[in-house]
């Protein structure tokens, strides 16, 4: 998946996911590719839980991205919002700050788009 793709992805209904998959394949770039349907569906589920996704290293050795999905008025996901970097400096405490400001700028950008937070996630 390219980067900011899986944030995206993962809120897309299960059929759109599977008919982009058998139009587009999983196409191998490193050997951190998610290539496999089934992983690719726990990873997504994984996704619309925590809020973010990671890339890491799956489109390119040694590149780690971290996205997160923006909403607007409606509550659907239209864009995402997403940071890349080496993966040795996008790791530790380092990568626990980009999340959180990910996810921060996203919700921010989707409550300018009208997007109405659910008071368990305001900050």
């Amino acid at each position: 998946m390219y980067r900011g793709r899986k944030s995206t992805f993962s809120f897309l209904p299960s059929s759109e996911v599977k008919r982009i998959i058998s139009t587009k394949g999983l196409p191998r770039f490193t050997k951190n590719t998610i290539t496999d349907p089934d992983v690719l569906e726990a990873e997504l589920a994984k996704i619309q839980i925590q809020g973010y996704a990671i890339d890491n290293e799956e489109i390119m050795d040694g590149l780690r991205c971290v996205a997160a999905p923006i909403r607007d008025h409606r509550g659907k996901v239209c864009a995402a919002i997403s940071i890349s970097g080496p993966d040795s400096r996008l790791e530790g405490e380092r990568l626990e700050m980009a999340i959180k400001i990910i996810t921060k700028t996203a919700e921010e950008i989707s409550v300018e788009l009208g997007y109405q937070l659910k008071e368990s996630l305001k900050i």
